[in-house]
């Protein structure tokens, strides 16, 4: 026979169960991130004026609370070559893989399954530079290659339960007398 003690703490147990599942979180998602970016400062010297980059990522999102998510992003970019005008006759280029965690702010939480609409998003990680210097008179190169962090900060918009785009700026330090800073473009495709 159950006493009246284990049918309060069945029903409890059912009623948070019921309450909790009613909550609809977004599913866990994988992702593939496409990115475009214009570089500055020292980055943009690095190679050449105002060439741009591209680049590409894997994105793991996990729902955390109602309206926030946290990513795991792991990627690769990489800034086209280009003349250095201090230095005749040398091209410059510069690529960095990174790994990094991300906190996504949905800006309009509530709703329906998806949850559509304005992001903010924030992260930090560690960013493996690599930055090549050519001779093209005397056809050599040499490459320094460093891991330092970084941090990123921008806006987005989830259009789809599928598609999210956004503008961030990355900035890091490649050095103490380098410092790296781009405005990124990017489209996840989450699935």
């Amino acid at each position: 026979m159950v006493s009246a003690r284990w049918t309060a703490v069945l029903a409890g147990s059912l009623l948070l169960g019921t309450t909790l599942r009613a909550q609809q979180y977004e599913p866990a998602s994988l992702g593939l991130q496409v990115r475009g970016s214009l570089p500055f400062g020292e980055l943009k010297d690095a190679v050449g004026g105002g060439l741009p980059g591209i680049g590409v990522g894997l994105v793991m999102e996990e729902d955390f609370l109602e309206g926030y998510r946290g990513r795991v992003v792991m990627g690769a970019d990489q800034w086209f070559k280009g003349k250095l005008e201090n230095l005749p006759g040398m091209k410059g280029g510069v690529s960095a893989f990174n790994l990094g965690i991300e906190g996504v702010r949905l800006l309009r939480p509530y709703g329906d399954y998806p949850i559509l609409g304005p992001y903010v998003v924030a992260g930090v990680g560690m960013y493996a530079w690599s930055v090549t210097r050519e001779d093209t008179v005397l056809n050599t190169s040499a490459t320094r290659r460093v891991t330092h962090a970084g941090a990123t900060f921008g806006f987005g918009w989830r259009l789809t339960a599928h598609l999210d785009v956004e503008v961030k700026a990355m900035a890091g330090q490649v050095d103490p007398d380098f410092g790296a800073a781009a405005l990124l473009g990017a489209a996840t495709f989450r699935y």
